[in-house]
């Protein structure tokens, strides 16, 4: 992950994109520090993908899960897959559902100025409507980066 931060960094310094295109969600939020202060300062949108990690932000995986050998997340390396579930496991205590995760979760990428646009995947026209509604979802930033830093995710 971090090696795609850097290189995305080190294209910034030479390149003037329009747009970038970064994983960002509450696993993963190096970006939003100085990448996303870099794009801002150059006029550079954001595209986040991944705000579900993967859909590990669901909520529906535990440790035990197994993924089938034709689904990219089979080739997850365990530990860090066990990382990331452990820290879906804390964030369950700030949301109240599996559902509220996930809009939250979209959420979170979206109170960030610099972020154009976020691209959730959805398999149902449910997850689709699920997805949009999360715009309008109740997200207080400051006090979920306090449960954050409170929890250690």
């Amino acid at each position: 992950m971090q090696y795609y931060f850097d290189a995305t960094l080190a294209a910034l310094e030479n390149l003037n994109p329009d747009v970038v295109e970064v994983k960002f969600n509450l696993l993963q939020s190096n970006a939003k520090s100085e990448l996303f202060d870099l794009c801002s300062n150059k006029g550079i949108g954001i595209i986040v993908r991944e705000p579900l990690a993967n859909g590990l932000l669901s909520g529906k995986y535990n440790k035990d899960c197994r993924f089938a050998k034709n689904d990219h997340r089979n080739g997850f390396k365990k530990e860090l897959f066990e990382n990331q579930i452990n820290s879906v496991n804390l964030l369950k205590n700030y949301f109240k559902s599996n559902a509220e995760m996930i809009r939250g979760s979209i959420k979170y990428t979206l109170e960030f100025a610099g972020v154009s646009v976020v691209i959730p995947g959805a398999k149902t026209l449910t997850q689709v409507g699920e997805n949009i509604s999360s715009a309008n979802y109740d997200f207080n930033l400051k006090e979920f980066e306090k449960f954050k830093k409170e929890n250690l995710i």
